[in-house]
């Protein structure tokens, strides 16, 4: 018999959207983890050290965790950051995210995001915050979680 499935952490169902606000500018979390801007923590402690692919802009490369799922990604900024979206790449499976754009507030969940393709969630209204969280659930097959992208999304039109 096989084991049930896990599940996220519970939270509000959110409802995706295709494409983000054109008026909202990517967040380089590239940039921003090089500098030591950012601090990036997940609960697999393989990955830990090989989180470049997540924010290098190319949906080809990806991480996969090693039998972790879900997976869980807090996103620590030295400065606040206006956050408006998100968008997941995930792939080799379906997946349910959710986000917690701050630490007081319920995840917002996504069920259903398709392999190989964008997911995205805009907020109704932007937060000012230093610390989000993400969690990606792999629904099928294995408990290897593929993520090939996060991206995060901004209204602030600053530098």
């Amino acid at each position: 018999m096989d084991a049930p499935r896990r599940t996220l952490s519970g939270g509000i169902e959110a409802v995706p959207v295709g494409i983000l606000s054109e008026d909202l500018r990517r967040v380089d979390l590239a940039l921003a983890w090089r500098s030591g801007e950012l601090a990036v923590d997940v609960n697999d402690p393989v990955l830990a050290g090989e989180l470049v692919p997540l924010f290098d802009g190319d949906t080809a490369s990806l991480i996969r965790s090693e039998q972790i799922n879900p997976l869980f990604f807090t996103l620590t900024f030295r400065f606040p950051v206006r956050l408006k979206g998100v968008r997941l790449f995930p792939s080799y499976s379906s997946y349910d995210w959710a986000l917690r754009p701050l630490p007081e507030e319920e995840w917002l969940v996504i069920q259903n995001a398709a392999d190989g393709a964008w997911s995205s969630l805009e907020l109704e209204q932007s937060v000012e915050t230093s610390v989000v969280r993400l969690e990606v659930l792999r629904r099928e097959r294995d408990d290897y979680v593929h993520l090939n992208e996060v991206e995060l999304w901004t209204d602030d039109g600053g530098g």
